[in-house]
């Protein structure tokens, strides 16, 4: 599995099947360039994954598109498979002047439509195997400061929180395998 490298956004007045001509790349301002680049380093830094490719290509069109947002009909280019399209069917004053917060709104839409699953796993730790050693609902955290240490050894893992750290996280956690 690819970890996201990129999202580029597109447009297009003819249908993006084989035989068409590709889409046009979408002329964003800087603003909106920087606020793309930034949900793929978010993205990336966490390493998502769309599966078998890593670059999303978003294309605005007047054409008709099933459910409004769909994967393209395009075929996958055997000789660059890095790439999908996903059209998102707009209507004719919404592609001449198409805003910014739109954009975003769609990309959060496909990313969490078609790329996300309530089965995600909060908590899990592996082992060198891939094997499943922890699966426990631990308290939310973006970073790892409440922790005061983390000991890893060939069979055990224990994460200790620190003394003053937040009220439910009292525990130790070992792991042993």
């Amino acid at each position: 599995m690819k970890v996201i490298s990129d999202i580029r956004i597109y447009k297009s007045k003819v249908e993006n099947i084989e035989g068409n001509s590709l889409p046009s790349e979408f002329k964003a301002t800087k603003i909106l360039n920087a606020k793309i680049k930034r949900i793929v380093m978010a993205l990336r830094e966490n390493n998502f994954s769309f599966g078998d490719f890593d670059h999303l290509y978003i294309n605005f069109t007047i054409c008709n598109v099933e459910n409004e947002i769909s994967r393209a009909k395009r075929k996958i280019d055997k000789y660059h498979p890095w790439f999908r399209y996903y059209d998102v069917r707009v209507s004719e004053e919404m592609y001449k002047n198409t805003d910014e917060d739109f954009v975003i709104s769609i990309i959060q839409k496909i990313l969490t439509e078609n790329f996300s699953s309530n089965a995600f796993p909060k908590v899990k730790i592996y082992d060198s195997d891939n094997k499943v050693i922890l699966e426990k609902e631990l308290p939310e955290t973006n970073n790892l400061d409440s922790f005061d240490s983390l000991i890893l050894s060939n069979r055990k893992l224990t994460i200790k929180p620190k003394k003053n750290s937040c009220e439910n996280i009292k525990d130790n956690y070992i792991i042993i395998t």
